[in-house]
């Protein structure tokens, strides 16, 4: 599956770099040929002339520099004059994209491009773009929705009245380990003072809500009314136990707008 996206993504590379005018294809990307022939001029000694161009020449000295790696002369990279980060090759483009994607936790083209941007030089926008197009994550990936205009609600006190809902961020899942994967928030808000909670969960079961929420009542004090939609996390027996701590009503609404408005925008808070 890697290795047919990987050919797929090289394709649409070449077109786009064909696509470009003829003068603008040769220094579009820096492969592996003009790398070599970069290091071959940024070592070149004064006086002793070279098979290549005096344009290419000039071009390398002003653009690139070489940098040592822990002071050992025999390991010299490549770099940006300007900016002093890696060059990346064309030929990695491929592994250098997936790689800044997977620290991100597949979190978008924009933070794509600032991962790369932040450890390395001369990637141009357009081949994120298309490595995008190839990703499962990325075609998976839901989009944000816009929040709707809600009825706002009157508290008289802090923690008079809470309101609860899950975040389904299961398209965009934040991987810690193989064994722990976050795909759901818990999110809480008190509506006096527009305080929030925000929990990661594994799944979406009663257990892990009634955990979290346990540990928010025993630290900030148990709510007045606890406020929520009717998911099946939280109409349960589990959660009725801790309603018993001073809890005076629970609700349970057949679509809860409030919170789930207030989702959206945490959600976008994240990206």
């Amino acid at each position: 599956m890697i290795i047919i996206a990987k050919l797929v993504f090289f394709k649409e590379a070449d077109s786009h770099i064909l696509s470009l005018k003829e003068k603008y294809r040769t220094k579009a990307v820096v492969n592996k040929q003009t790398f070599n022939d970069i290091m071959i001029t940024l070592k070149l000694e004064k006086g002793k002339n070279s098979t290549l161009s005096a344009k290419f020449m000039l071009w390398s000295k002003n653009n690139f520099g070489l940098k040592n790696i822990a002071g050992i002369d025999i390991i010299d990279i490549v770099c940006d004059k300007k900016s002093v980060k890696p060059i990346a090759l064309y030929e990695s483009f491929f592994q250098i994209i997936g790689e800044c994607r997977s620290r991100i936790s597949h979190g978008g083209r924009n933070k794509t491009l600032k991962e790369i941007q932040a450890n390395y030089n001369w990637t141009p926008h357009a081949f994120v773009d298309i490595f995008m197009k190839q990703g499962v994550e990325c075609q998976i990936r839901k989009s944000i929705k816009t929040p709707v205009v809600s009825r706002p609600i009157i508290s008289v006190g802090v923690m008079a009245k809470v309101q609860i809902d899950l975040v389904d961020m299961r398209s965009r899942p934040d991987a810690v380990s193989n064994d722990v994967i976050y795909s759901w928030i818990l999110h809480c808000k008190d509506h006096f003072s527009k305080y929030t909670w925000a929990v990661a969960l594994k799944a979406k079961s009663a257990e892990e809500v009634v955990l979290h929420l346990r540990t928010i009542f025993f630290t900030f004090g148990p709510c007045r009314i606890l406020h929520s939609d009717n998911g099946k996390e939280f109409v349960n027996s589990k959660l009725q136990s801790i309603l018993r701590l001073r809890v005076a009503e629970y609700y349970n609404l057949k679509r809860n707008y409030v919170v789930s408005g207030r989702n959206i925008i945490f959600t976008r808070v994240l990206q």
